[in-house]
């Protein structure tokens, strides 16, 4: 999780000597967690299996002023690479950040969640979900400053814009299964030996 990015879903992966109960795990870790931080759920996976964060999706509430619709959202979809600069201290990088960028959208706040939050009337609601790779992604912050920016409609976002993760998809991968004499065989998604 990025720093200032608040969570709503986040995932764990805890090993534990010996097998355990899934309930267990929930009713003795949760009576262990500060207040306002809850586990909603466990499974244990089978023995060398590993959880693999799929898809990350998040949201923001936009800036007070901002005049950016769905059809923003759209038009920063349909474009082929939406190019970021990412600061890493003195170094810095271009990244394409379209190609993990799986859905975008902008809604209008209700009437009766103007002002509600501190969200002011006009202001409106960008969801979106990212595509995670093993070689990184865009940060969610990456994406709201790239839709701010491509719009052209919205004044310079506060310092501390809201970002919230709201679901975390996980993939669980199945331990390579192992020949006779242990040698290691991958398979492809088909079931085809690789």
């Amino acid at each position: 999780l990025s720093v200032g990015v608040e969570a709503g879903d986040e995932a764990m992966e805890i090993e534990f000597d010996g097998d355990v109960d899934a309930a267990e795990v929930l009713r003795r870790l949760g009576g262990q967690l500060p207040p306002g931080v809850r586990l909603l759920a466990a499974e244990v996976l089978p023995e060398g299996a590993r959880a693999r964060v799929q898809r990350l999706a998040n949201e923001a509430d936009l800036p007070p002023g901002c005049t950016l619709g769905p059809a923003d959202a759209e038009r920063l979809l349909a474009r082929e690479t939406v190019v970021v600069r990412r600061e890493a201290g003195p170094a810095s990088r271009d990244i394409d950040i379209r190609p993990p960028l799986r859905a975008l959208a902008i809604e209008p706040p209700s009437p009766c969640e103007a002002g509600y939050g501190g969200r002011e009337a006009g202001s409106g609601r960008v969801r979106f979900e990212i595509e995670a790779a093993a070689s990184g992604g865009p940060r969610a912050s990456e994406v709201v400053a790239a839709l701010l920016g491509a719009g052209g409609q919205c004044p310079p976002p506060p310092e501390a814009l809201r970002l919230r993760r709201v679901r975390v998809d996980l993939a669980i991968a199945a331990p390579p299964a192992k020949t006779a004499t242990g040698a290691t065989i991958l398979r492809k998604d088909n079931g085809d030996a690789a």
